[in-house]
């Protein structure tokens, strides 16, 4: 199963050439590989795999209250990560 991104917006298609350039760069277990690209394509298009679960946002809208320390520490080791290879951008709404 797959996961492909395909943006409309001239905003998110300056993210998505980023992005693919970057993250087709990375190996590390708690990132998903990219296993197709062509950011410069009409439309361009990013496909990686599937990875099925919830998003960061996602879990610290459903915990209110926090997530657990472990958690935290797990978030922040692959957010390292991401950042030392320049894949990070700011977040959407």
């Amino acid at each position: 199963t797959v996961a492909v991104k395909i943006p409309t917006a001239p905003q998110y298609v300056r993210i998505l050439r980023r992005e693919g350039v970057t993250v087709s760069r990375l190996e590390h277990p708690r990132i998903v590989n990219v296993l197709g690209a062509d950011p410069f394509a009409e439309p361009p298009y990013l496909i990686t795999e599937y990875v099925p679960g919830q998003t960061l946002r996602d879990a610290i809208r459903q915990h209110p209250e926090g997530l657990a320390e472990p958690e935290v520490a797990r978030i922040l080791a692959d957010v390292q990560v991401r950042d030392r290879s320049g894949a990070l951008r700011p977040a959407r709404g």
